[in-house]
């Protein structure tokens, strides 16, 4: 079985609105725009660029051969993302995760969240301020770290999150919460008939770049047998029901508004090859899959589904 071991820390920031803050769809994008400008404004530059533009940095040349894809950025944000305005006075929540050796930036992060609500969201710069910060965790309760009696302690923060699944699994369901959008060599995956090939080979691609780059590991190690592009023709798709999902973002650096595809909805794969991948579907589960990322996109749910019931 993969053991994959990635340090993942998510946190949940819940802010009061001190303004009307009128939302556009999917305000993750928001939030990565007015937190990208707070980083550079208190963080070290050093810090700032490993965290937020990590991405400009590619592969040495002597590893391009190896079919890795340029360095991800560490982080992503989770929202609730629907349009509408939240009103002065309510809350709100956000998640914000951090993965691999970025995890000991940790409060210059916190930081730049607390400093994106002072400076205001959206165009009209609506500001905000912190009421609590949870850590999130998969199979226990939310833990406080902060709130007006209580200080965050990052040496009591845990940061481990360790994928061992030894279930046997030989059904899954996969719901794309927010819009998916898949890339392969430049090209985008077009969702007419889920490509299971291209799936995992995203996938694999982004664990073992996030391996190389974050956890400064060979990611050959994680490949459970040599073979596993045979592994993955063992898969079928059961049923899907996706549909196409179109929105606009407004980009601050070129200053007008950009469209993205993608696509939601729930795919069920089925095969024994489900076993060897499992580790895989969970970390993507964890940390997103495909472009944009770091706005929230690419969020999917993985459901094991017992054929015996």
């Amino acid at each position: 079985m993969t053991k994959i071991r990635v340090p993942l820390i998510k946190l949940k920031i819940v802010y009061k609105a001190l303004e009307d803050l009128p939302f556009p769809q999917y305000r993750g994008s928001t939030f990565r725009g007015a937190f990208g400008i707070a980083l550079k404004d208190t963080a070290p530059k050093e810090i700032y660029q490993q965290i937020f533009e990590s991405c400009k940095y590619h592969l040495p040349k002597n590893l391009k051969r190896m079919n890795i894809e340029p360095k991800p950025n560490p982080y992503f944000f989770e929202t609730i993302d629907l349009t509408g305005t939240i009103n002065k006075d309510q809350t709100f929540e956000v998640i914000f995760g951090i993965f691999g050796q970025k995890t000991i930036y940790l409060e210059y992060l916190i930081n730049a969240l607390a400093k994106a609500g002072e400076n205001g969201f959206t165009y009209a710069r609506g500001k905000a301020t912190i009421l609590r910060i949870y850590q999130i965790f998969e199979n226990q309760p939310d833990k406080l770290l902060y709130d007006p009696q209580h200080i965050i302690i990052p040496a009591v923060i845990n940061k481990k999150f360790n994928v061992y699944y030894n279930e046997p699994v030989e059904c899954v369901e996969l719901e794309f919460l927010s819009p998916t959008r898949l890339f392969f060599y430049g090209e985008p995956v077009h969702i007419e008939k889920f490509n299971i090939r291209r799936f995992f080979e995203i996938l694999i691609t982004r664990v073992q770049t996030i391996y190389y780059y974050h956890e400064r590991k060979d990611f050959r190690e994680l490949y459970p047998i040599d073979h596993i592009y045979e592994i993955i023709k063992t898969i079928k798709v059961y049923d899907q029901q996706i549909e196409h999902f179109n929105f606009t973002r407004y980009s601050n650096r070129q200053e007008k508004h950009i469209e993205l595809n993608g696509f939601v909805g729930k795919v069920i794969l089925m095969g024994k090859g489900l076993n060897a991948l499992m580790p895989y579907l969970i970390v993507g589960e964890q940390i997103h899959l495909g472009r944009a990322t770091v706005m929230g996109l690419g969020k999917y749910k993985l459901n094991c589904i017992n054929l015996n019931n």
